[in-house]
C-alpha cells in the first residue's frame, strides 16, 4: 500500500483498498449509470487547484510524490 493511500485509510477511517473498484471502467459505468459525467485528469493537471495539502499541512514535495502517478475524477451532473 503506497503512502497516500495509507494517509487517506488513516483520515477517513476507511479501508481504500477493499472499498475500491476493481477497474477504472466498473467506476465509471456506476457513476454515469447514477447520472453523472465523467472527465479523466492527472493530479498533476489539477495540482494548483488542490486544497487538501493546505489544510493536511503538506509540503509541495510531499504533495507531489502523494499525486505524482495518479488520477482525479471530475463528476458533473448530466
Amino acid at each position: 500500500m503506497n503512502k497516500y493511500v495509507e494517509q487517506v485509510s488513516k483520515l477517513t477511517g476507511k479501508n481504500i483498498i477493499a472499498n475500491r473498484f476493481e477497474t477504472e471502467g466498473e467506476a465509471r459505468k456506476f457513476f454515469e449509470n447514477l447520472g453523472f459525467s465523467i472527465k479523466r485528469y492527472s493530479f498533476m493537471e489539477v495540482y494548483n487547484e488542490l486544497t487538501s495539502p493546505k489544510k493536511l499541512k503538506l509540503s509541495e514535495r510531499q504533495t507531489k510524490e502523494a499525486v505524482e502517478g495518479t488520477v482525479v475524477f471530475v463528476m458533473k451532473p448530466i
